[in-house]
């Protein structure tokens, strides 16, 4: 899994606003900064929430996820955003970044919800308590509201800004923000705005500039999948096969023309394992079956290779950080 180093640039411009070098956090985050050259480049997970968990220390500001929000701009970010901006509608807009969503994350990409006269954004990462998430959540949310704010108007709100993580200490600042619609400790972390936003048009629209915007996030997206590294062309190999029987290690290296040694040595220096690939291909397998009304969780055990659901439950938590009818329960 992995983040574009947009993100980064977008972090070390905050963290600068707050005095302190970007050098000076790369190097306590033992973040090579050649790294940040190329606009495409991808950092791991891991070392992206460490990175986040050092900004929060060397800069002391407990509310930097707000921050980085309020600080982001099209000139922060690559040419996903710019595709989205120039929508003719949010409607398009989310569309466009749902798309394109891999550009700048592995992450799992927002949900819509369309409910009578509201619309809800959800913010699909994991939920946790750990700063790092939380710092993520916030500066999503700080996203999503900028996002009705370029379709509809500043003088338009959010109806709920909901957070699954509990009031932090400087919950003023969330008021400041949102202005009082934000909610803490709720099911899933999200957006909820009226839903005729969706289809507000956008004056004046820039054709071309869409046109062209679009065509260079394809091009993007087809070389990120086509050039995957190894841990990404063995996530597809493995959610080829039958959820049921996926391949062990031997099989899996035998089946690149590789061995285990080198195999486990590769995926290493792409800052995965084979166990952490296969979990995230057997969670995605369980979201997907999980996503069917018509499936009860006991049939998706088995289906998954579990002797008992009581198996399956300990092993979705331990994937997700929740059971699987607390996720079930979310969409």
């Amino acid at each position: 899994m992995s983040v574009s180093v947009i993100f980064v640039h977008a972090l070390a411009e905050t963290v600068e606003a707050g005095g302190v070098a970007r050098e000076e956090l790369l190097k306590a985050a033992a973040i090579d900064p050649t790294r940040l050259d190329d606009i495409d480049a991808r950092l791991g997970h891991d070392e992206y929430n460490r990175l986040l968990v050092t900004a929060l220390e060397i800069t002391g500001d407990e509310a930097l996820g707000l921050h980085m929000g309020e600080r982001a701009s099209l000139v922060s970010f690559d040419v996903f955003a710019h595709v989205a901006a120039h929508a003719g509608t949010m409607r398009e807009g989310i569309a466009a970044l749902l798309r394109f969503h891999r550009l700048a994350t592995d992450d799992p990409e927002p949900l819509l919800k369309e409910e009578q006269d509201t619309a809800t954004l959800v913010c699909r990462s994991l939920p946790s308590a750990s700063p790092s998430d939380r710092l993520r959540a916030e500066f999503a949310m700080v996203g999503y509201l900028h996002m009705v704010h370029h379709f509809a108007g500043r003088h338009r709100n959010l109806k709920n800004a909901f957070f699954e993580h509990h009031a932090p200490a400087h919950r003023a600042e969330y008021t400041r923000i949102f202005g009082g619609a934000e909610h803490f400790g709720h099911a899933f972390t999200g957006a909820e705005f009226d839903r005729q936003f969706l289809d507000c048009q956008q004056h004046p629209k820039h054709v071309e500039l869409y046109a062209a915007m679009e065509s260079l996030a394809e091009r993007k997206l087809a070389r990120i999948t086509r050039q995957g590294g190894l841990a990404e062309r063995l996530r597809e190999y493995i959610a080829a096969q039958p959820p049921s029987a996926y391949a062990d290690m031997e099989t899996a290296a035998r089946w690149f023309g590789i061995s285990v040694r080198s195999l486990r040595r590769k995926l290493e220096v792409e800052h995965a394992s084979f166990t952490g690939v296969l979990a995230q291909a057997r969670a995605s397998a369980a979201k997907r079956m999980l996503e069917d009304p018509d499936r009860s969780i006991g049939q998706t055990a088995y289906a998954l290779g579990f002797s008992e659901p009581s198996a399956f439950h300990r092993a979705f938590k331990r994937w997700t950080g929740m059971t699987p009818s607390a996720y079930r329960s979310r969409l």
